[in-house]
């Protein structure tokens, strides 16, 4: 295909506009993040000479970058597309139909549809810019999120694809739901399921899978029984007598002191009804 210049054209006033006016403009299309590990740029490659140059979509790229090198990416996708290819600028508004790509030594996040690309941090620890990109992405596009993982010759990704498609292959095989936690190395949370697609005839045909961030609700049940075992320790060594009771005048739930008080071990006490009467 032939080559072009590697600026992209200017954001669509329209585009733009609407950025201005709505939280979530970039959600007016797909975003795709499609991300490698070590030796994936013939997985791009060959991903972009089949693309279509008009497929509604924005394409955001990851790759396995050297750090001690400069990045030609930019040029070597060009010569797959016609789509305008550009490496990504702190602030720069994705835009359809066109492909950025993260510079080396950097992280990239979305807010908004607005590119944010921060230094590598010290230290850098399990996190990826491959994890920090995806994660960024998700949570700002939601239902209009892409992700594409191409292993390349190095393991990121692999180990997991694997397991996963271990699961689809179960599920086809016994046409059930199958639910698993995921739990990640910075303490997040999802739901995977897995479940048959079915056709109009209602066969098997391939699998769903989708993800339900759990984080906030496992926080929050945490939180919860951490509260439970302080009222606990509380209650039961209160030195005053402690009845708790249901409306209708059961004796649900007393301390030790309660029961000192009254004369009776806990044993008895149950189903005892109490009343103003």
């Amino acid at each position: 295909m032939a080559s072009q210049s590697s600026a992209v054209a200017e954001p669509n006033p329209a585009v733009s506009s609407f950025a201005e006016d709505d939280d979530h403009s970039s959600t007016k299309f797909p975003i795709a993040g499609i991300v490698a590990s070590a030796g994936g740029l013939d997985a791009f490659k060959k991903f972009f000479a089949d693309m279509p140059n008009k497929s509604g979509v924005a394409f955001v790229l990851i790759p396995h970058l050297d750090s001690k090198r400069k990045s030609s990416m930019v040029d070597l996708i060009m010569r797959q597309t016609s789509m305008p290819v550009v490496e990504a600028t702190d602030g720069m508004l994705v835009e359809v139909n066109s492909i950025v790509i993260i510079p080396p030594n950097h992280f990239l996040a979305i807010s908004n549809g607005i590119l944010q690309l921060s230094d590598l941090p010290d230290p850098l620890g399990s996190q990826t810019a491959i994890d920090f990109f995806l994660r960024s992405l998700a949570e700002d596009q939601q239902e209009r999120a892409i992700g594409i993982v191409f292993s390349g010759t190095g393991c990121h990704g692999t180990l997991g694809i694997r397991a996963l498609l271990q699961e689809c292959q179960q599920v086809l095989r016994d046409h059930k739901l199958l639910e698993t936690e995921i739990h990640t190395n910075d303490k997040r949370c999802f739901l995977r399921r897995i479940l048959p697609f079915r056709s109009p005839d209602r066969s098997a045909d391939g699998v769903v899978v989708t993800f339900v961030d759990l984080t906030a609700l496992k926080l929050a049940e945490a939180e919860q029984r951490e509260r439970d075992a302080r009222f606990r320790e509380v209650f039961d060594h209160a030195p005053t007598g402690i009845g708790i009771m249901s409306w209708d005048g059961l004796l649900v739930k007393c301390n030790p002191a309660f029961c000192k008080i009254v004369g009776y071990p806990e044993e008895e006490l149950y189903p005892a009804i109490y009343s103003d009467g």
